[in-house]
């Protein structure tokens, strides 16, 4: 059982590779200007905006891309998001590709209203349920 509202935190960022949304910490009771100490204090890490990652919870074989996902998400981003092209070949073990980024596909509507990341390239189109796996 959770000691403290930061093992709470903590917890919640091991079921997702060490990672966490502001979003999340904020529905779990923790302000903006509090992540902002934790930051401060090297308790946790800014990787991006509005994602956070747990320094010492070891990231998972597909955190990289869970971390691209939230990227796109946070923020009241796009729902939903899919790992596409050679990445999703990757991913799935379809292809022996290496791609050198990270590819989103959002939805054609879709306006990320920040700067993408090195890394990560993203795509728009058509994303409904019935083409999207878990």
């Amino acid at each position: 059982m959770p000691r403290s509202r930061f093992d709470k935190l903590a917890a919640l960022a091991e079921e997702n590779d060490g990672l966490v949304t502001a979003e999340q910490a904020r529905t779990e009771g923790f302000t903006d200007s509090v992540l902002a100490r934790l930051v401060q204090r090297q308790r946790i890490e800014r990787i991006a905006r509005g994602v956070y990652r747990i320094p010492y919870v070891s990231p998972g074989q597909f955190s990289q891309y869970r971390e691209a996902v939230l990227w796109a998400k946070a923020n009241r981003g796009p729902n939903p998001v899919a790992i596409s092209h050679t990445t999703a070949l990757a991913v799935y073990g379809i292809s022996d590709a290496n791609p050198a980024s990270i590819h989103l596909t959002v939805p054609h509507d879709a306006r990320l209203r920040r700067k993408t990341p090195k890394g990560i390239v993203v795509h728009h189109g058509n994303l409904s349920q019935d083409v999207i796996t878990i």
